[in-house]
């Protein structure tokens, strides 16, 4: 198995999502333009999860029965 994708590709959708938390306490303050970006920021964060979710399971399918990581 080469270097897998998975581990550098999951990292988008946690920092989205977390950006997303932020946006959304800020738009205590700022209003609806915090609000509009976490929502931006939410649909990302799914798109990017998707792929990551399916570059993972990639990563299973490849992994053979005898291999110590089965």
């Amino acid at each position: 198995m080469k270097h897998p994708l998975h581990p550098a590709i999951v990292h988008f959708p946690i920092a989205t999502w977390s950006l997303a938390t932020v946006a959304d306490l800020a738009g205590i303050w700022l209003g609806a333009p915090a609000w509009r970006f976490a929502e931006y920021l939410l649909a990302i964060g799914v798109v990017t999860g998707i792929v990551a979710v399916a570059t993972g399971f990639i990563e299973l399918i490849k992994i053979d029965m005898d291999s110590p990581l089965y």
